[in-house]
């Protein structure tokens, strides 16, 4: 049920992924073309050998195939090879119908130095109107970007969602909350998007916000298995991408009031701790192989989200976040958040997904390593409708 795992298994998988390689996907999720808009995607090979048996398949709204006429022939799929230092680019030639949808990257290995840049452009009467570079995004649970939307001004944003096949093949519902500037969320959208499926619209359309004018902040998107997500401001008639971050805006989330002690032993479902509204709970990952099982009734559709908070505390743990129906099959799963790694390295785990049925859940608390001990303690935020 759980994933346990020992520092000598994880090396030996480390060593097969170096010997061996392992496929990693890389994503646009925009893609426009014909009427006016080109699209071009550079891929630039960081490092010191050649790189072959890149993939690159493009799909439409639906996810199926999209074939395109490209400087490379005409196909949905393309394979490129790509020396030390070398940079090749996909041109898509234009046409009179508009095309829509996303692309997916495969690189042969987790390690790969290709770094892809896409760049479309939209001209009218021989002027670029609009223009907008995003680099290639990896896939994510959670991602957040700012939000302005002042009808008045003509100052909208847009989103584009993905669920591409080669991440899960699975049909999912995303988490879309809109918070304000003082960290309190003004509205909360659940998108459902069926495996392969690209959608994409201004925030104020009646499938996330409708109405939505006067507004400043931030959009914080949780999946229960990952997804791509791109975000663009429109101002007038000027379009730009926006720094789309992948991680979570965690505040809204957090649970306050007294911390619970976590009652032992409770390492299966059948001893886990019982918990009914939202509870700040302190735990600890006593040893080696142990876990923490924490158990609630919830409704079809409800939004629930749990934190495993250990920042600032000196803690080992390096949570990894599970979520259960009563017949263990795995809701939703998150080992780092993702917020900003690159400032601080995140060792803490968020969920936050809308529950699929009337049932009873389980929250599985553990290691990533398997690991445990008296500093392996960490504070749990479970927030229940």
């Amino acid at each position: 049920m759980i994933r346990n795992l020992t520092v000598t298994v994880l090396l030996l998988i480390l060593l097969a992924v170096n010997a061996y390689g392992i496929p990693r996907y890389a994503v646009f999720p925009q893609f426009v073309s014909g009427q006016g808009w080109t699209s071009e995607i550079f891929f630039a090979n960081q490092g010191l050998s050649e790189v072959s048996g890149i993939s690159v398949r493009f799909y439409g709204k639906n996810g199926f195939p999209l074939v395109l006429e490209t400087n490379l022939g005409t196909a949905s799929a393309f394979t490129i090879n790509l020396g030390a230092g070398t940079t090749k680019v996909i041109t898509v030639v234009s046409s009179d119908t508009y095309l829509e949808g996303y692309v997916v990257i495969q690189y042969p290995w987790t390690g790969s130095p290709v770094r892809a840049t896409e760049i479309f452009r939209y001209e009218q009467d021989g002027t670029v109107l609009a223009e907008l570079s995003v680099p290639q995004q990896e896939q994510g649970d959670h991602f957040s970007f700012p939000v302005e939307v002042d009808a008045s001004r003509r100052i909208h944003t847009a989103v584009g969602f993905i669920n591409p096949r080669e991440f899960r093949n699975a049909a999912q519902t995303l988490i879309v909350d809109l918070i304000r500037l003082d960290g309190g969320i003004a509205a909360t959208a659940q998108v459902r998007m069926q495996a392969g499926q690209h959608l994409a619209g201004y925030l104020d359309e009646d499938w996330l916000f409708p109405g939505l004018d006067n507004f400043v902040g931030s959009i914080s998107v949780s999946s229960p298995f990952g997804v791509g997500v791109l975000a663009v401001r429109q101002e007038k008639e000027a379009f730009g991408a926006i720094s789309t971050d992948g991680g979570p805006i965690l505040g809204p989330f957090a649970v306050s009031g007294g911390v619970l002690p976590d009652l032992e032993p409770n390492n299966t479902p059948a001893q886990a701790t019982f918990v009914t509204g939202s509870r700040r709970i302190a735990g600890t990952i006593g040893y080696a192989g142990d876990m923490d099982v924490f158990a609630f009734s919830g409704q079809l559709g409800e939004v629930v989200s749990v934190i495993c908070d250990t920042l600032g505390t000196g803690s080992y743990l390096d949570s990894y976040l599970e979520l259960y129906d009563s017949n263990y099959n795995l809701i939703a799963v998150n080992d780092q958040n993702g917020s900003a790694p690159q400032l601080y390295p995140i060792n803490d785990s968020f969920i936050q997904v809308a529950l699929p049925a009337n049932d009873v859940y389980y929250i599985v608390v553990s290691d990533y390593f398997g690991d445990g001990g008296s500093e392996y303690d960490y504070t749990l935020h479970i927030k229940l409708p």
